[in-house]
């Protein structure tokens, strides 16, 4: 299944994105990372995990709205 994360922010997860991780490592899920963040992913520290997935993780496909993100698990 996909997940979504440009909600993934860190004061949600209390700073603590083990359980984030662990889900994506244990699941192997696309993420879709919605593009009109892309401009605040790099400079937010609030979106610190999914600036990891995005530089780490390999490209599927994307289109006008989306990047399709295929974790690597070895992070």
């Amino acid at each position: 299944p996909p997940l979504p994360l440009d909600w993934v922010v860190n004061r949600e997860t209390n700073g603590n994105n083990g359980l984030v991780e662990e889900a994506i490592h244990l699941n192997s899920p696309v993420l879709l990372i919605q593009k009109s963040f892309l401009e605040k992913i790099p400079i937010d520290p609030e979106l610190s995990l999914t600036r990891d997935y995005l530089k780490k993780g390999r490209l599927l496909e994307e289109n006008q709205h989306f990047m399709v993100i295929q974790p690597n698990n070895g992070q």
